[in-house]
């Protein structure tokens, strides 16, 4: 007497994804594949589907069959909402003579819990400039002061 052993579903793929995204989802550990739910499934060949989720969490089941012995296996998707991302400059005068110091500050949208931060004078990098405020004494009719926020992202 033969004993067929139940599948051992493995699967690879990532499970972690940003909001309208999609994954592809691979497994392996048996000989035929079904997989649900079919609403967010935009297309499933035999071992690999590719799934767009449309909530956070969301269960993905793959069932597996060797000879009539059948196992499923969920896989958890997590999907990171989109967050809009942006900064701002406040200056400490808005009207300088030459010569006097003024200091900018960003202020971060979204920016994190550590932003960091380059700013630019006319569109060059103004260099050592990378904390939240920069300050100069050294500003000039219609110069521009612009700053980039930089994130730094911690998936888990």
């Amino acid at each position: 007497m033969t004993v067929t052993p139940y599948p051992i579903l493995t699967y690879t793929g990532s499970t972690y994804i940003c909001e309208g995204s999609s994954t592809t989802l691979t497994v392996s550990g048996a000989s035929s594949y079904t997989w649900s739910p079919a609403e967010i499934l935009n297309t499933a060949i035999g071992n690999t589907v590719v799934a767009t989720p449309l909530t956070n969490p969301t269960t993905v089941t793959v069932t597996g069959n060797t000879n009539g012995c059948i196992s499923s296996e969920d896989i958890f998707i997590v999907v990171e909402p989109t967050v809009s991302v942006g900064v701002s400059i406040t200056a400490s005068s808005q009207s300088i003579i030459t010569g006097q110091s003024v200091t900018f500050t960003a202020s971060p949208q979204n920016g994190g819990s550590n932003p960091t931060y380059q700013w630019y004078l006319n569109g060059s990098v103004v260099p050592g400039a990378t904390s939240v405020t920069y300050t100069t004494n050294s500003l000039a009719n219609n110069d521009v002061v612009s700053v980039m926020m930089n994130l730094l992202l911690h998936l888990l």
